[in-house]
């Protein structure tokens, strides 16, 4: 019985160990350093469930429509074998056995990317609001709701995307330059198919997906909770404005330096609380 406790302990040593050895040698250099917002930086739900204070990093990855950049070319970059694709049947011949894999992605924090989903989401809204003022006889849908709804992701909505996918950070990173426009990651990415009857271009409905972010989460450090420990409060109904259910809170309501490092992996350098306007 003892020999399992000192065995068990040990144990728990060793693990915490590698962990902070890990967390040393992230933080032994700096990739990237870049500044978000909450629209970008969401208080995680498990905030609610302990003492402490962590941010989920939200990637904006416009699920609405395809990655055109990630495209045949670069699927076939990152490993993906489609010799065996059809892109004029529905059952995707050859590519049911596709497993996702992983891969470095670049995150593009309020740059090009997020200036050309913002102007697509104001003629959305424009054009909501248009049939708002002339509504079409049959149709179903609230479009005041409409409205209302594409305003909120448009102004909630994160402003960090993906532009880009490979194996070597050290290529991707000579390709992004910028280390406080660009971030590297890692992720896992996997294919999506979209079918089109009215495509006749070979393999033109074939594009990959960041199906996942593996280094999303990251803990707000003890002497900087104070900025954002009571917007994790259970009564703070956080997760309703980030639903959109509540728009008569003010967003957002801080932001914070992110630093990436030697492992692409990140953590928070400073946290600013944002003063409402009077």
């Amino acid at each position: 019985m003892k020999r399992g406790i000192i065995a068990a302990m040990v144990f728990v040593a060793a693990v915490n160990a590698v962990v902070l050895w890990g967390v040393s040698r992230n933080r032994s250099a700096t990739d990237s350093v870049l500044e978000m917002t909450e629209r970008e930086l969401r208080l995680d739900a498990s905030s609610r469930e302990n003492s402490g204070v962590s941010f989920r990093i939200e990637v904006n990855r416009d699920w609405d429509r395809p990655l055109e950049w990630f495209d045949r070319k670069k699927l076939a970059e990152v490993g993906f074998d489609l010799s065996g694709w059809n892109p004029k049947s529905k059952e995707a011949v050859g590519t049911k056995k596709v497993l996702p894999r992983r891969a470095y992605v670049v995150l593009e924090c309020q740059g090009d990317a997020w200036k050309r989903w913002d102007e697509r989401m104001q003629r959305d809204v424009e054009k909501a609001a248009q049939k708002r003022e002339e509504p079409q006889e049959g149709e179903n849908k609230d479009p005041e709701q409409k409205v209302k709804k594409l305003e909120w992701r448009r102004t909630h909505a994160s402003r960090l995307f993906p532009v880009d996918v490979g194996l070597d950070p050290n290529v991707l990173r000579n390709r992004y330059p910028d280390r406080r426009r660009y971030a590297v990651t890692p992720a896992v990415v996997g294919l999506f198919m979209r079918y089109d009857r009215s495509l006749e271009k070979e393999g033109a409905d074939a594009f990959g997906s960041v199906s996942e972010i593996l280094c999303d989460r990251t803990t707000v450090p003890p002497n900087m909770q104070g900025q954002v420990a009571e917007f994790a409060r259970p009564e703070a109904s956080w997760s309703d404005i980030y639903s959109g259910e509540r728009t008569d809170t003010k967003f957002p309501r801080y932001s914070a330096v992110i630093r990436y490092g030697k492992r692409y992996e990140p953590w928070v350098e400073s946290v600013t609380r944002i003063k409402a306007e009077k």
